[in-house]
């Protein structure tokens, strides 16, 4: 899993370099942050200590989603080579927060240029094995971290895009990296995605 999160952090570099200046301060699909802040939020991990980490959310009263708003939108004063330069420079760096899994590691740069394509209508097309296993992930024993209590039951997921399907119910279907930001809760990919259980995912979701 580590090689799949080096090479998208590589690949999550080579986007960056092609954006425009006006839109490293457009809105991403972390509505708490801009594109820039976003971008600060994966160069994270080789920019603060798991003490420092710690620190900031207690500080948050343990809010960890709190603590990690703060510190995206810091790093996100960086200059954007600066933080193109961070995602190349330790894309092989297997270090993870407290708590935290490989395929955390993995969902974050899988999700996060994707916050940034999709509402700046950008084409970063997500690489299929990185995507299959956030996907999974989202879906399986720990679906409850990431959805609302009985969100998926009674719908079918499927990709239209890569060979992956999931559940029973009615059908849900859109591009697997789609499919993946709305199941974390990112509301504007919803629109991308067909099918007669849409309009149940969204309600669910709170993304009506």
């Amino acid at each position: 899993m580590w090689g799949l999160v080096a090479a998208e952090r590589r690949r999550t570099a080579d986007f960056l370099e092609t954006l425009q200046p006006e839109h490293w301060q457009a809105r991403s699909l972390c509505e708490l942050w801009t594109v820039r802040e976003a971008m600060g939020h994966i160069n994270f991990i080789w920019n603060t200590t798991d003490e420092e980490l710690m620190e900031r959310v207690g500080r948050h009263g343990g809010d960890v989603p709190a603590a990690s708003a703060e510190l995206g939108k810091e790093l996100g004063r960086k200059a954007p080579e600066e933080l193109i330069a961070g995602l190349r420079d330790n894309a092989e760096l297997q270090k993870l927060p407290p708590g935290a899994r490989p395929i955390d590691a993995l969902a974050d740069v899988v999700l996060h240029p994707h916050d940034v394509a999709f509402p700046l209508g950008l084409e970063h097309p997500a690489n299929a094995d990185a995507t299959r296993l956030v996907l999974d992930e989202v879906v399986g024993e720990n679906r409850d971290h990431y959805n609302p209590a009985g969100g998926i039951d009674g719908l079918r997921f499927e990709a239209t895009d890569l060979r992956w399907s999931h559940g029973e119910g009615d059908l849900v279907r859109g591009k697997a990296i789609d499919l993946a930001s709305a199941l974390h809760g990112r509301r504007a990919p919803v629109e991308a995605l067909i099918g007669p259980g849409v309009e149940t995912f969204r309600q669910r979701f709170g993304n009506a």
